[in-house]
């Protein structure tokens, strides 16, 4: 599975990236979806999943930014809480 955002910042599941966006991690079902579903922003209709940072972007150049740190976070290993 592969996730994938365009330049609205809203994220997608498939198979391909299509030729207008951006992979953003790909892997897995479990994982993919487990690591994007939670890191993602959600938006007001509870259901669009959404990068951080780029619906905000004032410029391409700002979108890009938080895309490429979004990529980072998402295959950052969680941590675990003390005492959890």
């Amino acid at each position: 599975m592969i996730a994938y955002c365009y330049r609205g910042g809203d994220i997608h599941f498939g198979d391909f990236v299509p030729t207008d966006a951006i992979e953003l991690l790909r892997g897995s079902d479990n994982i993919v979806k487990g690591r994007v579903e939670v890191r993602a922003r959600h938006a007001y209709d509870g259901k669009t999943l959404l990068v951080p940072g780029v619906p905000e972007a004032e410029d391409e150049f700002g979108a890009l930014q938080a895309v490429e740190q979004f990529k980072r976070f998402l295959t950052t290993p969680r941590r675990k809480v003390r005492g959890a």
